[in-house]
């Protein structure tokens, strides 16, 4: 057979890069854009890229954080060879990922959640991921894409329940060895001393750090989703116990060798110890571990010819396109801030009578703290036998560092009084029935039952989040950013008391005058 002139000719030039490869970039510049782009948000969202990391050195559950994007790198790293095979490309779903990140940043900002900043900063950075790679890339890249979201350092509320449960789970193994025991809240009390399941040691640091292995172990041993479910599942629960066996072992140590350890104090014993437990589990999980599939034939790598100038600059504007956005709404925060009227000075002024109730010049030991506040006070009123304390925390606006829901802001100090359990109540609250939350405080053999409620937009709310929420609409349409919290408070659990104080008592703002000086109050 005789091959033409022309057709070897044809053999030797390369072939046209025309359609959506002539779209196509090469990864050296996909990776450049990627890079400048990411330290573009964090440069701007450095304020929540900090407080990630401040997390991440500051609380032991936290620690392992440190390991998530190596993983990822490393995971990505050990695709390179698919990836070789594809080409990146710029997406426009990336763009509409990073705005609806960008919105959910605007209104975590409003609201100063700093977990939900956090949350919309990493889905930006994924969302840019998206825009300068392209769909097909981040579908090979999906498990560490996903896998990036534990780095960011939230507990999903997990720490009552995981206290909870360690106490119960304490108590049962102590009272195996017939040790007199009293629980109260998550006290335990032995002849030998007081033990307190205190947030620290709820098993958190386990949880989050056995959940991220299980994952990881999951996915590097096990081919079935099956597998990898069960892998995950398993972890849990042994996390979950292996704290348990700490506590127990931990107090029961203490009450025999006569010395009342504080449980929170020992990490680095716990950490070993469940290091100990997690190489076994390791070990038991490789008994299962699929067969690793014969080496595959490399897939050759996609040609590597420049794009079009069109193509180069629609690329470029696409992830230009991306980080502005990401950049836009920080911006529009702080504009803003900056367009906040100016406070005037204020204190509070409690009432010489309440309906029945009288103002008594006395100190209580109840002394709530809210950061922040613009006014802030104590008082105690009476009627006849009858005595309620009154904590009233107010806010002339909202905004970072100086919100009524924020983390410290508690109707308890920790140190005198702690708390033993929460609730909600419905009572009358001046002229409206309202939904409002109740707590139990501890302070040695004193109980104090304390109601209390926060005041929004004119509105009582007992529900932190929804409180959240309403602050958030409140500062992104520019509304009545007043705040406040009100807080009465009975040593002797009388809750009818409570209820009849609270029929009388007038509008936080009626407790507001302008000027500077103490509040009239202890």
């Amino acid at each position: 057979m005789t091959v033409s002139q022309q057709a070897l000719a044809t053999f030797d030039r390369p072939a046209k890069i025309h359609g959506r490869d002539a779209e196509a970039i090469g990864w050296p510049l996909a990776l450049s854009v990627l890079a400048l782009g990411t330290a573009g948000l964090v440069w701007v969202h450095w304020d929540t890229a900090f407080a990630m990391y401040d997390r991440w050195v500051n609380i032991h559950s936290y620690n392992h954080a440190f390991l998530i994007l190596p993983v990822c790198v490393y995971i990505a790293w050990e695709r390179r060879a698919a990836l070789r095979a594809m080409r990146p490309r710029a997406s426009w779903l990336g763009l509409i990922l990073v705005s609806g990140f960008g919105a959910f940043w605007m209104v975590a900002d409003a609201a100063d959640v700093m977990a939900g900043r956090q949350v919309a900063l990493v889905g930006m950075i994924e969302g840019l991921a998206l825009a300068v790679l392209g769909w097909r890339v981040c579908k090979a890249l999906l498990f560490p894409l996903l896998y990036a979201w534990l780095a960011i350092p939230f507990d999903l509320g997990l720490l009552p329940p995981l206290q909870t449960m360690a106490t119960a789970a304490a108590a049962w193994g102590i009272g195996l060895l017939n040790i007199p025991i009293f629980v109260e809240g998550f006290f335990i009390d032995l002849p030998s001393g007081r033990y307190w399941v205190a947030p620290g040691c709820a098993g958190l640091n386990f949880l989050l750090s056995g959940f991220a292995l299980s994952l990881l172990y999951g996915e590097q041993m096990y081919d079935g989703w099956h597998k990898r479910v069960a892998c995950v599942v398993i972890m849990i629960l042994v996390a979950i116990v292996a704290n348990w066996i700490r506590i127990f072992a931990l107090i029961g140590a203490g009450h025999y060798l006569g010395e009342v350890y504080d449980i929170n104090d020992h990490y680095l014993e716990g950490w070993l110890f469940f290091a100990v437990i997690v190489f076994v589990m390791m070990w038991i999980g490789l008994r299962f571990r699929d067969p690793v599939p014969d080496e595959a034939e490399t897939p050759p790598a996609a040609s590597v010819s420049a794009p079009r100038p069109a193509a180069l600059a629609a690329y470029l504007g696409v992830a230009a396109g991306a980080v502005a956005i990401g950049m836009l709404f920080p911006a529009y925060a702080a504009y803003q801030r900056d367009n906040l009227p100016p406070v005037a000075q204020v204190q509070l002024a409690f009432p010489q009578t309440a309906g029945a109730w009288r103002l008594e010049d006395r100190k209580t030991d109840w002394q709530p703290a809210f950061k922040g506040a613009d006014a802030q006070a104590t008082a105690r009123y009476v009627n006849g036998d009858k005595a309620v304390d009154l904590f009233i925390a107010y806010y002339a606006w909202q905004g970072n560092g100086r919100e009524v829901v924020a983390f410290g802001n508690e109707v308890y100090d920790n140190e005198i009084w702690q708390r033993q359990r929460g609730g909600a109540v419905r009572t009358r609250v001046g002229e409206q029935t309202a939904g409002i939350a109740e707590t139990v405080l501890r302070s040695g053999a004193r109980r104090r039952l304390v109601w209390h409620f926060y005041w929004v937009d004119g509105r009582i709310m007992a529900s932190p989040v929804k409180t959240k929420l309403l602050q958030a609409k409140v500062n992104l349409l520019f509304g009545d950013r007043r705040a406040g919290l009100v807080a009465a408070s009975s040593e002797t659990e009388d809750e009818a008391a409570l209820a009849d104080f609270l029929k009388s008592l007038p509008p936080i703002t009626d407790f507001v005058k302008n000027g500077a000086g103490e509040a009239s109050g202890n």
